[in-house]
């Protein structure tokens, strides 16, 4: 090894240790992605098969009190809930003097719009039509596949999580527990938007492949930046 470089193997081991898990995790959810929006847009109507029989099953055994609770719950995707929640969250949490906590919350707010814009782009792409009207137990807009608010809370809570556990290094119960708290949160608000009538189950199902391939998408950029960032060093050292 060259003083203070890194050889030649040692830089494509270091490349591809950090990459090859996010990379493959990418790969996966747009695929299974895409054959998601196939089956789901496969009929000649919104929905069949499994699909039609849960939003079925669904309607016929809701109850007003649980109505009640998963119109709350379900307000946490909305986009005027989940956009200043990060921006604070983030602020908040972040380690740092005021500035770098501002910057810090003003980028990971510019990766959740990224991927709320992702989602829609999807929703527009594929143009599915929502469960009829009738079944709504609260208001909705806009096509069906994937979920706007399951995208927006996933992703919310995601990136609050990571932010969160940044600051518990060397507590794995702790970090274990802010991601089964984000994790929950997470899959309750997917589940009260089919619960409440609004989307079809694959709706839901594609928006956590979004989430999924949002966040791995993000981990791969970040950790090229830091390998560029390590590859600068290295030929920075050799020229010591």
């Amino acid at each position: 090894m060259a003083r203070g470089g890194l050889t030649t193997p040692h830089f494509s081991r270091l490349c591809r240790r950090p990459l090859a898990a996010p990379a493959v995790s990418l790969v996966i959810s747009l695929v299974a992605l895409v054959l998601l929006a196939v089956w789901a847009t496969r009929g000649p109507g919104p929905a069949e098969g499994i699909d039609l029989d849960v939003h079925r099953w669904l309607l016929r055994h809701r109850s007003p009190a649980l109505v009640g609770v998963a119109a709350v719950v379900t307000r946490f995707g909305s986009a005027i809930v989940v956009v200043p929640l990060v921006f604070l969250g983030v602020l908040a949490v972040s380690p740092g003097d005021a500035r770098r906590r501002l910057a810090r919350a003003a980028a990971t707010l510019s990766f959740l719009a990224a991927g709320l814009l992702l989602r829609l782009a999807v929703s527009q792409l594929v143009a599915r039509a929502r469960p009829p009207a009738r079944d709504w137990a609260a208001a909705a807009a806009g096509y069906a596949f994937p979920s706007g608010h399951t995208t927006g809370a996933a992703l919310a809570a995601a990136l609050l999580a990571w932010t969160t556990t940044q600051r518990l290094q060397g507590q794995p119960l702790a970090r274990a527990l802010v991601w089964a708290v984000a994790a929950c949160a997470a899959i309750a608000v997917g589940l009260t938007r089919v619960y409440l009538g609004m989307h079809w189950p694959s709706d839901v199902l594609g928006s956590w492949l979004v989430c999924v391939a949002v966040l791995s998408g993000g981990l791969v950029l970040l950790r090229l930046r830091r390998t560029a960032g390590v590859a600068t060093g290295g030929r920075l050292g050799r020229h010591d």
